[in-house]
C-alpha cells in the first residue's frame, strides 16, 4: 500500500523538477529529490522560492568551482556523521550541528547556482545523487522543518 503525499511547490520549482524528470538518466536523482520532499511534506512544510544566489564564474571554470564546493560539502558531511555517531545531546553540540547543517545547505545552493549557470552556457555538470532538494529546486521552507539560510 503506497501513501500519497501532496506537496505544493512554487511554480518555478515545480517546472524545474518537471524539467529534471524529462532529462535522460535523472531517474534516481529525481527519486531522491522526491523522497526528500515527501519527508518534508509529512511535516507539513510549505515552500517559497529562495533568494537567488549571486556569483561570478570567471573563465567558465564551472567544474573547478563545483569540485571545490563538493569537497567542502563532503567535509561538513563527515563532521555531521561523526557528531551523529557520538550521540551527544548537549546544547552546544546541537547548536554546532545546526550551524553545520545550515552551512552545508548554503554550499549546496552555491553548487546548484554554478550548475545552473553552466547549463545556461550549454555546459553539463552532473549533480550529486544526494543533493539537497531545497538547494536543487531553489526553495526554502516556510514552516515545518525551519531553515537557517
Amino acid at each position: 500500500m503506497s501513501e500519497t503525499i501532496e506537496i505544493l511547490l512554487p511554480k518555478p520549482a515545480a517546472e524545474k523538477l518537471f524539467g529534471l524528470r524529462t532529462q535522460p538518466g535523472n531517474r534516481h536523482f529525481v527519486e531522491n529529490l522526491e523522497k526528500q520532499l515527501a519527508t518534508l511534506g509529512v511535516s507539513g512544510a510549505r515552500f517559497a522560492m529562495a533568494p537567488p544566489v549571486l556569483l561570478t564564474v570567471a573563465g567558465g571554470a564551472y567544474d573547478l568551482i563545483v569540485k571545490e564546493l563538493r569537497v567542502q560539502i563532503a567535509v561538513i558531511g563527515g563532521r555531521l556523521d561523526h557528531l551523529a555517531e557520538g550521540e551527544t545531546d548537549d546544547a552546544e553540540t546541537a547548536v554546532f550541528v545546526s550551524a553545520l547543517t545550515a552551512h552545508r545547505l548554503q554550499l549546496e545552493r552555491r553548487e546548484e547556482a554554478v550548475i545552473s549557470r553552466a547549463a545556461a552556457d550549454g555546459i553539463v555538470v552532473e549533480r550529486r545523487l544526494d543533493a539537497d532538494a531545497r538547494a536543487v529546486l531553489e526553495i526554502v521552507e516556510l514552516d515545518g522543518f525551519s531553515e537557517v539560510a
